[in-house]
Formats: structure tokens, sequence, C-alpha cells
């Protein structure tokens, strides 16, 4: 059947053993055109084709091995490595490296953490050096206020008294010295308030003024309204005991004056000490060096006001001042400003 073209419509096949040939007839044309199959040449492409698939999910299977392996040493072992190791620390053990392997994001978050935990170790041993010094000089305070000839005087004098029948100073005597040892004893607190520190310092310049009549006189004055404040124990005596062995030694009779009032700095509540004596002042090295805060401590001398000011910083740091002077009408001054503070205490007026 012809169509417009020439070209015979319905093509013809014919079929060979091994080949399908397909015919398409021209009217027009001296020729024909045939398409010869090769049927095991189609089995042939189609067994490559399958080898080729074979070859390439196995291939695959490779690569995804590979690369799951490649994930589990690079991104999951190092990361269960760092997990492990978190939590060692956080059971008390010591890390040396966070991670193990190549991944940039750990090893920089490796590098954070190391730091961090340096700096933590850093802070843990600079407290736990601060707590040592704490205790060797709240230790080293202790032995300096424990002084056996002091307490020995202080009976001897009684004893004295008793036996020239003086009585009443006898019982005046035992009950300051009472008194006096009683806060040295019971004070097991870190702070104490400010009328029961002003309380045993007068109890210490009474015992002297006992045993030494007419050689000093003395003026405490604490403000109602700071009475209750707290401040380390010892802050105040150290001075005044410093100031009456002044007057112990001076030719003329001395004042020792304490003061204590509130005063307000920058919206906030503070205590103002001040002590003063009308003696020589403090030498001119002693003075320089406590106005740079340097240790004056010699052979056993000035051993309380040293460890006094090493207490002072510990306690107060930079929201605590004490300033040291010599006054121009002559005699020492400290002048000494704490923060406001009051809480529970055991120490008892």
């Amino acid at each position: 059947m012809l169509d417009q073209s020439g070209i015979i419509s319905e093509p013809q096949s014919m079929n060979t053993k091994n080949t399908y040939t397909i015919r398409q007839g021209l009217s027009r044309a001296p020729f024909e055109i045939r398409i010869g199959i090769s049927l095991g040449g189609v089995l042939s492409l189609m067994a490559g084709s399958l080898l080729g698939m074979t070859v390439l999910i196995f291939m695959i299977l490779i690569m995804s091995g590979i690369s799951l392996f490649h994930v589990y040493s690079n991104i999951m072992k190092p990361l269960k490595v760092f997990t492990q190791n978190l939590q060692q620390y956080d059971e008390g053990g010591y890390m040396l490296n966070m991670t193990e392997g190549n991944l940039l994001e750990l090893e920089q978050i490796d590098g954070k953490f190391r730091t961090m935990i340096h700096q933590i170790r850093k802070l843990k041993i600079t407290l736990y050096e601060r707590e040592l010094e704490k205790q060797k000089i709240e230790m080293d305070y202790l032995k300096m206020q424990i002084r056996p000839h002091f307490y020995l005087n202080c009976l001897n004098f009684i004893y004295s008294m008793i036996d020239f029948g003086d009585y009443e100073h006898a019982r005046a005597m035992t009950k300051i010295t009472s008194d006096y040892l009683s806060y040295i004893f019971r004070n097991t607190t870190d702070r104490v308030p400010v009328l029961a520190e002003s309380k045993h310092c007068e109890d210490y310049l009474k015992i002297l003024l006992l045993r030494y009549p007419d050689k000093f006189t003395y003026y405490i004055e604490v403000h109602d309204e700071v009475a209750d404040a707290e401040i380390f124990p010892f802050l105040i005596q150290v001075y005044v005991e410093n100031a009456a062995k002044q007057a112990l030694m001076a030719d003329e009779k001395m004042l020792i004056s304490v003061t204590v009032y509130p005063e307000d700095r920058d919206d906030e509540k503070y205590v103002n000490i001040f002590i003063s004596d009308t003696g020589k002042g403090f030498p001119d090295e002693i003075l320089c060096k406590l106005q740079n805060g340097q240790n004056i401590s010699d052979n056993g001398k000035h051993i309380g006001i040293w460890n006094c000011m090493r207490r002072f910083q510990y306690y107060y740091g930079d929201q605590g001042e004490i300033h040291f002077s010599n006054s121009p009408l002559g005699g020492a001054v400290v002048d000494i400003h704490v923060p406001y503070k009051i809480g529970r205490s055991d120490t008892q007026e």
C-alpha cells in the first residue's frame, strides 16, 4: 500500500535463525530500507548491562562501607571519646586530650574546652591556696594571741593583790581578765559585732590600767547605728594594743581614742573605724611600709599588724580601705572603712 510520498506504509519483516529483519520498501527509489536486529547482540547487551549494574552496585556498597568507616573514625569515634572524657572529668578524672582524630570542629572545641578546663583547674587551685592562706593567717594570729606571759602576769597581779589584801582590785582584775579570755577562746566565728570587739578592747585597756595606773587614758565610742555591724575578730584590738604598748613606754600620759561611726559611700552603707593616739606616731620607715602594704614584721615585732593587714585583704579585698598616717598634732592614726554587714554570730558581748 502506497502513501502520497511513495513509501510503502506497512513494513515487512523477515525472521531468520539469529536475526530479525524489518524491511521498508520505497516506491520511488530503487532500494529499500532494512533494519536487522541480531538476537545474540541483544542478549550480549543485556548481559553486559546486567554485569555493569552488578559492578556499580558492588562499588556503591564498597563506597558506602568506606564512607561509614570514615564517618565512624572521624566523627562518631571522636564524639564518643569527647563524651567519655567529659563524663570522666565530671567524675573527677583528669583529661589530657578531649578528642581523637582530625575533625576540625571538634579540635576547635577541644582547644576551647582544654583552655576552659585549665582555667577552672587554675581557679580551683587559687581558691584552695586562698583557703590554705586563710587558715595559715588564722593560725598565725591565734598563735600570737596565745601569749602565756600576758596571762601569767594577770594571774600574778591577782595573786599579789590578794596577798596585799587589796581584794577590790583583785576582784576587778579577775572579772576583766575572765571576760578578756572568754572573748578570745569563745570566738569561733569569722565575724563579730563591732560592739563586742570594742568591749574586748576596753577590757584589755582596763587590765593595763589596773597594772599601770595613770599611764594613759582612753575614749571608746560606738554609734548605735553600727553597733551590730560585723567585722573580723581583733581588727580594732590589734591597733589599740599597739597604741597601748607605746603609751606604756611614753614619758607623758597618752590618750587612746576609738570611734566607730556610719558613713555613706556610693549609695552603700559603710562603717568608719577611727583609731588614734597622742604619742609619737609611727616611725617613718614603718609608716612608709604600711602605706604601701608591705610586710613590716621583723624578728617577732609588728606581727599582729601585718597579720591583720593580710586578714583585712582576705575579708574585704577592694571593698575595704585602711589608711595609716601620723597626726600633725602628734600620734598615730588608723582610719578603717569597711562595708556594713550584719549576720548571726556566736560571740556574745
